[in-house]
């Protein structure tokens, strides 16, 4: 008998629980959407920031980082006062970066017709270290000799080669293993 109320009890708190997480989590999920756009034709919430989308972006972004800026901790403090603080600050720098920079833009004269938000992350640098990590075995402090040798390695192996329909012709004497040779490290 115990075990069934606490299970009855179990189904109550998850029912009233996953309210609150649906919710959480549907936050959460527009803001990433909005900051990692890469397709340029994407609806919604992926949809890429141009002129006649911004306003709308810009009033969900503030709602959502808003509700994720009154989270609270357990003990009753905001966790954007806690220690915990750091994914809150990131989004909204992300976010009022990402327009302020389009609005920038879109304020000029310039022909840009939409932006790409994927373009402003870090993930690439991140991408680019943790390969030199795996060069070196995963070693989270290489020396300078070994973070020269992953980076050469990695120039050698990620030769840049031409699309066939670029209007540029091969040169032979531009490849990259033959420049390498000559670089100093």
């Amino acid at each position: 008998m115990l075990c069934l109320r606490n299970c009855h009890m179990g189904i109550i708190l998850y029912t009233i629980f996953s309210k609150y997480f649906y919710w959480f989590y549907k936050q959460i999920d527009k803001v990433f959407d909005i900051l990692n756009c890469h397709n340029p034709f994407g609806k919604g919430y992926k949809s890429p920031v141009n002129r006649q989308n911004i306003d709308f972006i810009e009033q969900t972004l503030a709602s959502s980082l808003t509700y994720i800026e009154s989270l609270k901790m357990p003990d009753g403090r905001l966790l954007s006062e806690s220690r915990r603080k750091a994914f809150v600050i990131g989004l909204r720098t992300a976010a009022n970066s990402l327009i302020g920079f389009a609005r920038e833009v879109f304020n000029s004269d310039s022909k840009v017709k939409y932006i790409l938000s994927f373009k402003f992350s870090q993930d690439h640098i991140e991408n680019l270290f943790s390969k030199i990590r795996a060069r070196n075995g995963f070693n989270d402090n290489p020396d300078v000799i070994c973070f020269k040798s992953a980076l050469r390695a990695l120039l050698v192996k990620s030769d840049i080669t031409l699309s066939p329909n670029s209007n540029f012709f091969f040169v032979k004497s531009l490849l990259l293993y033959d420049k390498l040779k000559y670089v100093r490290w």
